[in-house]
């Protein structure tokens, strides 16, 4: 995967402070976990870990190749889960238990913290004590999208890196996907903004079966690879399913369920932020701005034949329109219910 420039220049930062040996013990990294903040966080493990003489990360060596595969011995992922999708206290007393043990390899221990903001009460309290007093030798990374949620002791003692955005060329094939959803002949009246709705509702649906296929390869090879079992398999997720011990297995369930609901929710939340930059394109256009300064720059005559006959009032409507749909569906509305009110709220008549 290529890096963006936002995460090369935030690595070139972090290479400063190790090579100074002024690395901070903590760092809230702002944005996407499954785009530019998890590239970054992998990359800077990636570059404590590496043993090679030359440059680094050369990713080939075991230190390199066990971050990126998530299955260091002295790192800690901790993600939410169960259905609450939270952190719970039992995974923080993990990372104690974890943080304070002599490390394997002798070198450093870390922690990652996916998703931090969904840190229960007693477990951020319990977090909170353990950033106040670190081991040395200890990084801790928490990941958050929405680090407001997080308690400001917690962010006191961190320091941030801020990350917007997808990794360079990450979900390209949904992002084309909408983009034909959006440009796709409109179908006047109600019943056209329910056919929207409805296609709308199976790109979600294809984005839900993806993300149970990822996620549950992902599990499965990640916990065989902690108990060792790789190096024997040619196939990772087929062969020695029997192997792995039934309380495993259901922790590995769990899991499953858990990441999915994540991901799926990230999915569509990227998709409804497309969305949203598509619409505040056709605003631009409304406004008389130019087209270089459009997100779909290569959808440019689409988007302006769109705006043509809009009012400014129209186009900004559109824009709180999406927005609410994204509120509702993250206080778990009913799909279809926030899809085709918001849809047929949607148009392009002028007022």
């Amino acid at each position: 995967m290529s890096l963006t420039d936002e995460v090369k220049l935030a690595l070139a930062s972090i290479r400063k402070g190790m090579a100074a040996g002024r690395l901070a013990h903590a760092y809230l990294v702002v944005g996407n976990p499954r785009g530019n903040a998890g590239a970054f966080v992998d990359e800077m493990l990636s570059l404590l870990y590496c043993s090679a003489s030359g440059d680094r990360p050369c990713r080939e060596c075991s230190g390199c190749r066990r971050i990126f595969q998530h299955a260091h011995p002295d790192l800690i992922r901790v993600e939410p889960r169960k259905k609450s999708r939270t952190i719970q206290k039992e995974q923080v007393q993990q990372i104690q238990q974890h943080v304070f043990q002599t490390s394997l390899e002798g070198g450093w221990k870390s922690v990652v913290l996916v998703y931090a903001e969904r840190l229960q009460e007693m477990a951020a309290n319990k977090l909170l004590k353990t950033l106040e007093e670190p081991p040395d030798r200890c990084l801790f990374l928490l990941l958050s999208e929405n680090p407001e949620f997080l308690l400001p002791t917690i962010v006191s003692r961190c320091q941030r890196v801020v990350l917007p955005g997808e990794a360079s060329g990450e979900n390209a094939a949904l992002k084309a996907s909408v983009v034909e959803m959006l440009t796709a002949a409109p179908e006047s009246g109600v019943m056209g903004s329910m056919a929207c709705a409805r296609r709308m509702l199976d790109l979600l649906k294809d984005i839900r079966a993806q993300a149970e296929e990822d996620e549950k390869s992902g599990v499965e090879t990640e916990i065989l690879e902690k108990m060792g079992q790789m190096d024997e398999m040619d196939h990772p997720g087929e062969i020695g399913r029997r192997d792995v011990d039934p309380f495993i297995r259901g922790e590995m369930a769990d899991a499953v369920l858990a990441r999915v609901e994540g991901k799926y929710r990230e999915l569509r939340t990227i998709l409804l932020r497309w969305m949203l930059f598509w619409y505040r394109d056709v605003l631009l256009c409304v406004c008389g701005l130019e087209t270089d300064m459009l997100y779909f720059q290569e959808e440019a005559p689409r988007i302006r034949e769109m705006a043509a006959g809009l009012t400014y009032r129209r186009a900004l409507a559109n824009i709180r329109i999406i927005e609410e749909m994204k509120d509702q569906l993250e206080q778990s509305l009913p799909e279809p219910m926030v899809l085709e009110r918001g849809l047929i709220r949607l148009n392009y008549s002028s007022e």
